[in-house]
């Protein structure tokens, strides 16, 4: 049951999850995760099916009320999309005074709560937990390193070829995030400018992939990233 919200502000704890091991989530992200009783969950409505219940799942108590919203995996969410989750969550506030929004990844870096952030016109405080983002935990898995002194470190999506050129011309490292595009043309182009290529997917999940050096066509996934380190002669 919720309660009766005072006169304090709610709190919106932004979690970000990890890559997908729930073993990977902080400690702060599992203690509020214990300590709320309403927690928010993105899904994507072309699968319907949300990883990140799996992780929520093993953290919070059995009275904890969970409330998923819909998001279309698609580049744009309509504006009647964001306002009808945007209005569920501040339904939920004023009830329960407190609730947590969880993200894969980190809640800062391509985060879908600040898609939605714009349409919450309720009166909150915002509180975000950040997590292991795909990128460190790619890099990790992989054993490359990312950057050292002064390097620096590009990130892009999949389908920005001319940022990707363009960050050639400078960029010491060059992340490509979101694979469902044509990964395999990405690393192609990358090897072309002197860049050696690591092809990652699903990092400590089901379905890890790491190649290192691909060549040809690559698994187009939505969890799959390019790292490309430039090579120095």
């Amino acid at each position: 049951m919720g309660k009766e919200l005072s006169n304090e502000v709610p709190k919106l704890y932004v979690i970000g999850l990890g890559p997908g091991d729930p073993g990977l989530i902080t400690v702060m992200g599992a203690e509020v995760l214990r300590k709320v009783k309403l927690v928010f969950i993105p899904y994507s409505t072309s699968s319907n099916r949300s990883l990140a219940y799996t992780i929520v799942s093993k953290y919070i108590g059995p009275d904890t009320q969970v409330v998923f919203l819909g998001f279309p995996m698609v580049k744009e969410p309509s504006k009647e999309v964001l306002m009808g989750n945007a209005r569920a969550i501040c339904d939920g506030l004023r009830r329960y005074g407190s609730a947590a929004f969880v993200v894969l990844g980190d809640s800062s870096l391509y985060s879908t709560f600040y898609r939605i952030k714009p349409f919450i016109d309720c009166d909150y405080e915002p509180i975000i937990v950040p997590g292991v983002s795909s990128i460190m935990a790619c890099a990790a898995r992989a054993g490359v390193n990312l950057a050292v002194g002064d390097e620096s470190i590009v990130i892009l999506v999949g389908d920005d070829i001319e940022g990707l050129m363009r960050a050639t011309g400078f960029a010491d490292t060059i992340i490509v995030l979101k694979g469902s595009a044509d990964m395999g043309r990405v690393a192609s182009l990358l090897r072309n400018y002197e860049y050696s290529v690591t092809y990652a997917r699903r990092c400590y999940m089901d379905g890890e992939l790491i190649i290192n050096e691909p060549s040809g066509e690559l698994p187009r996934d939505y969890f799959s990233l390019v790292i490309a380190r430039r090579i120095y002669k």
